[in-house]
């Protein structure tokens, strides 16, 4: 840790009091510029909010630098780095191409896969891979060890370690339904869900500066204050930064966690950062398991450049729309086609066969919460929340965060006739706890419920009695929708991920969109008196997706092992 500097500045204990008075209307302050108020970089040093000094970091290079951030470990870094300046780097004409193919494929070193990767992604970037530097690459390549991988003889259930974050209430929950349905299980499966948060408290750079927020934190806090598209850019360069004095050892420590833990499988839902495939240098086979309906634009790189026989995305659907924002990027434009056509042109695109990209994607439908279930007493349940008869519940949402529009939707109903059908609204603040708080305060309409976080029985609840949701269009939240058929008023939309999600709302026929030119009242009205919708469309069955993905990986575990015994059988023998 750094030195001690002294008593905390005044910029800091400003920066503290402007978290209890920060507001989507009117701040001094945006979200980044309150963290960022919290330390100092001065004189090539970072200054903690508790006065710690931390001194620029000396990187023998930008690459080295880069190494370091994306692999959120600081020796595996120093070691790739090593590497490629003992066996590369003096031979290199074209050295910035060569770097950017590294740094593309630098999480699979060390893996059966990282040379074929690389010389993809050396490929991709039309780099010319002259005889005097084969020699090169090839020593390059042999100083990563390949972790081995361990099979007990001793029959056990499969072992699976669930990676998620305590800060996003989508990727939570589906992280919850699985390891709920696999509990249900416990002679097949040991399910053992780990919190990305549990190791950012100690080693997230972002955190150690500033005492309070980790990424993913200060993440939740864009969210709550309706700042994530305008400063998600932004906030990655700000973590960037810090990471020049502070280095990244999230990745190392859960590496390190999940070596002790020795899982036969790995199964992420943090589909929104690359971060995750940082575990696959430990040759485990892995799974991104995606809560929301479009390709997030962290992992496109990744197409044609993996293993598609040990790592997977598992996706909601069979459906093109899933890859919009990949072929708006690559070509500028939208790929019209069906699923084979798409897989097809992805193919070509990435310089890979057809096989390799069609193994590299399986359908598994949207893991929802088990407490999501038919509830037969409605009336109990309504008398439960206090919905009386003849009264139309409308539940209003803005993710596990409490986004800040949510404020916005309350002083708009505050301030419209309250006429026409009874309703009573249900506003749910989720962890925004001073939203809560803020709103509880406020005079309203005498039929509402100001309501914090909710389990998922009591989310299941409130969704069975209400006949409209007022919300964006979160993956979990879409997934929950269309279970229990609950239209959705879209108020509010996080455009870098959930344009997909919006459209998966339309295709079931839940969504409608809030017109900002007409009064909020009568749309609720309008939606209110049409005939509740139930869509013909088959549910996707999870679980039964889910089981079977699991039976063909248990039985392709069970042929490897066999494979490495009789292996080790020929070499002793020979």
């Amino acid at each position: 840790m750094g030195k001690r500097w002294g008593d905390i500045t005044m910029k800091k204990i400003l920066g503290l009091w402007m978290l209890f008075y920060l507001s989507t209307a009117a701040a001094e302050q945006s979200v980044l510029e309150h963290v960022q108020s919290l330390y100092t970089i001065q004189d090539d040093c970072l200054i903690n909010v508790e006065g710690n000094v931390f001194e620029k970091i000396p990187f023998k290079s930008s690459l080295h630098e880069q190494l370091s951030y994306k692999l959120k470990d600081a020796d595996w870094a120093d070691v790739i780095y090593m590497a490629y300046e003992t066996h590369i780097a003096s031979f290199l004409t074209d050295v910035e191409s060569f770097e950017r193919a590294l740094l593309k494929i630098c999480q699979q070193l060390g893996t059966p896969y990282g040379e074929k990767a690389l010389l993809k992604a050396l490929d991709e970037e039309h780099f010319v891979l002259h005889r005097s530097l084969k020699i090169g690459v090839q020593n390059f390549l042999k100083a990563f060890s390949i972790p081995s991988l361990e099979y007990s003889e001793k029959k056990r259930p499969l072992k699976i370690a669930i990676i998620t974050t305590t800060s996003t209430g989508g990727n939570l929950s589906v992280a919850q339904a699985v390891r709920g349905y696999l509990d249900l299980f416990p002679d097949l499966y040991e399910a053992v869900m780990i919190d990305y948060e549990t190791f950012a408290e100690t080693f997230d750079p972002i955190k150690i500066a500033t005492g309070k927020y980790t990424t993913d934190g200060v993440f939740r806090l864009m969210q709550q204050y309706n700042d994530v598209d305008a400063r998600l850019l932004e906030q990655s360069l700000m973590c960037q930064e810090v990471a020049k004095y502070i280095p990244h050892q999230t990745g190392a420590a859960l590496k390190k966690k999940l070596r002790e833990l020795q899982p036969d499988l790995i199964i992420s839902t943090r589909n929104y950062y690359p971060d995750d495939f940082n575990l696959l240098s430990l040759n485990i086979p892995f799974r991104m398991l995606y809560c929301d309906h479009d390709l997030c634009l962290f992992h496109q790189e990744y197409l044609g450049k993996i293993d598609s026989e040990r790592v997977k995305f598992w996706l909601p659907s069979f459906s093109p729309r899933f890859f919009k924002t990949f072929f708006e990027s690559m070509e500028k434009r939208n790929f019209k086609g069906d699923w084979t056509a798409t897989i097809h042109r992805i193919a070509e695109l990435t310089r890979s066969s057809f096989d390799e990209i069609d193994k590299t994607f399986e359908v598994i439908g949207y893991p929802v919460r088990l407490e999501f279930q038919k509830i037969e007493d409605l009336e109990q349940i309504k008398n439960k929340w206090d919905l009386s008869t003849g009264e139309k519940g409308i539940l209003i949402e803005m993710g596990a965060n409490g986004v800040g529009i949510l404020e916005h939707i309350f002083h708009l109903l505050k301030n419209e006739p309250s006429d026409g059908i009874p309703k009573k609204y249900f506003f749910i603040c989720g962890r925004n706890e001073g939203l809560k708080s803020k709103l509880q305060l406020e005079n309203f309409l005498p039929r509402h419920a100001i309501l914090g976080y909710l389990s998922a029985s009591e989310k299941n609840e409130l969704m069975h009695i209400c006949s409209l949701m007022l919300s964006k269009p979160g993956g979990a939240t879409v997934a929950e929708l269309i279970k229990v058929q609950l239209p959705m008023l879209i108020m509010h939309i996080q455009k870098f991920c959930e344009e997909g999600n919006k459209q998966r709302l339309f295709e079931a026929g839940l969504a409608y969109v809030y017109d900002p030119d007409q009064p909020l009242s009568k749309q609720i009205e309008r939606i209110l008196e049409k005939s509740p919708c139930v869509s013909e469309e088959g549910y996707l069955d999870w679980q039964e997706k889910l089981s079977e993905k699991l039976k063909v990986f248990m039985r392709v575990t069970i042929e490897q092992k066999n494979c490495e015994k009789e292996r080790i059988a020929c070499n002793l023998t020979n």
